[in-house]
């Protein structure tokens, strides 16, 4: 071996890019993978075009063109929303489960902020985008939560996606409920974690699987949802929590259909089991649901979001922050909150009595109990379709799912009940839900 300069290096035997090149083959097996030939496409022919055709020619024969969804709304308000038209309806697709996106406090709080900071910020909040708003309502988040801090961001999808993508890695895991929302799941393959879902809120599956796998990740974040969006049933806290402590896991919580709603005022899935704040749990929340705005954040332990607001990409590094407005109105909402605590009572209350009408009249709703999500379960796409259909011809405003974004045997009408909602209002939809089920071909099964 000569005494010259090593491998690799300028002045050395070997050309510096050819060495590169060898060593990144090297880390990838003795020999390099030819490239699987495939058959060229265009976007024009992407797959999902033929998809949606289908659905979309599924609910045109069944009356609903474009599928019911995409339908303008005028004005949406106290539960019920006005349509192109001026039908007023009673409105079960809107979050505001709170009833505040139409209160006067929301709409001068964002009028002010426009007129004090403009209609955008137009710069990241790292770089010149930063306003003293933004502070005040992440501190007034953490305060509400009882936690060391809270990050904004500019989404509730984007908060799952750029939190996730960077508080974790290729050396971790990530266990999450096989419920977890799409934009979790999300999150967790952008960050490159090795990821496996356990049984839906089933601890003890949970349990069997880090006793398997925990060793695989360094650092191991077990992911569940307060409310789960899709059937409405509470995520099992106290037992997962146990479990992901017992493993030395992290636990993250999407707040989205929780916050505003359980809790005694509204304070979300901890408040509801009388869990205490812990730097191990990070708690997400989008505020575009109980708090009638647009945005999101996650709060937690100081530190982790520290870096979270320098670091993350998509949090404040690379991201323009939500308008000032949305602030603001987000402000306004939280101030609500805390001043109407019967405002969560209300929501509840009203949920209930909307699941109990349905089941007297035999209408199943699934895993729905105790919140503001209910679905009336069809059993098949087309029977979603007609009901959502049927729904709409009686001034009602509830949209169906059907295969593929829940299996075919669960497709459902999905209600987001409000504490805007009048009872009499609840009481009638039940009565012509039950009506249009029987005639959509849906079995009914009334409970004593």
């Amino acid at each position: 071996m000569s005494g010259g300069s090593p491998e690799g290096v300028p002045g050395g035997s070997e050309d510096p890019k050819a060495a590169l090149a060898g060593r990144l083959l090297a880390g990838r097996g003795a020999t390099a993978r030819r490239p699987v030939a495939r058959p060229l496409r265009r976007l024009r022919d992407h797959p999902g075009i033929g998809e949606i055709t289908t659905l979309l020619d599924l609910a045109r024969e069944n009356g609903m063109d474009g599928g019911g969804y995409f339908v303008p709304q005028r004005k949406a308000g106290n539960g019920r929303a006005e349509v192109q038209g001026g039908q007023i309806m009673v409105n079960f697709s809107s979050y505001d489960y709170l009833g505040l996106g139409d209160l006067p406090e929301l709409r001068e709080a964002a009028r002010e902020a426009v007129a004090t900071y403009g209609a955008s910020l137009s710069a990241t909040r790292s770089v010149g985008g930063d306003i003293d708003l933004y502070h005040t309502l992440e501190a007034e988040i953490a305060d509400i939560y009882g936690t060391e801090d809270a990050v904004l961001f500019v989404s509730g999808y984007l908060t799952n996606v750029a939190f996730l993508a960077y508080a974790v890695g290729p050396e971790d895991l990530v266990v999450h409920d096989e419920l977890s929302h799409n934009s979790m799941i999300a999150g967790a393959r952008l960050s490159g974690a090795r990821r496996l879902a356990f049984r839906h809120n089933d601890p003890e599956h949970l349990d069997a699987m880090l006793t398997r796998h925990r060793r695989s990740g360094s650092i191991c974040l077990v992911m569940i949802e307060g409310v789960y969006s899709m059937d409405g049933d509470i995520g099992r806290l106290p037992e997962i929590l146990e479990v992901a402590r017992r493993h030395e896991c992290d636990i993250y919580i999407d707040e989205a259909h929780s916050f505003g709603v359980l809790g005694p005022t509204g304070r979300g899935v901890l408040e509801h089991f009388g869990v205490a704040p812990d730097p191990d749990i990070v708690l997400m929340n989008t505020v575009s649901k109980a708090l009638a705005s647009v945005g999101g954040y996650v709060t937690g332990q100081r530190d982790l979001l520290l870096a979270i607001r320098y670091l993350a990409p998509g949090a404040v590094l690379y991201c323009a922050p939500m308008p000032a407005s949305q602030a603001a109105a987000t402000l306004a909402s939280l101030q609500v909150l805390r001043a109407r605590p019967d405002l969560p009572a209300k929501a509840r209350s009203n949920a209930e009595l909307f699941t109990k009408e349905l089941n007297r009249l035999g209408i199943d709703t699934g895993l729905s109990h105790g919140t503001a999500v209910v679905p009336a379960m069809t059993g098949s796409s087309v029977a979603a379709v007609r009901l959502s259909s049927m729904l709409r011809e009686n001034g009602i405003i509830a949209y169906g799912l059907f295969h593929p974004v829940v299996p075919e045997n669960l497709a459902r009408v999905r209600f987001f009940v409000s504490a805007a909602h009048l009872e009499e209002d609840l009481v009638r939809t039940a009565e012509i839900t039950a009506k249009c089920a029987a005639e959509a071909g849906v079995t009914l099964r009334p409970r004593s």
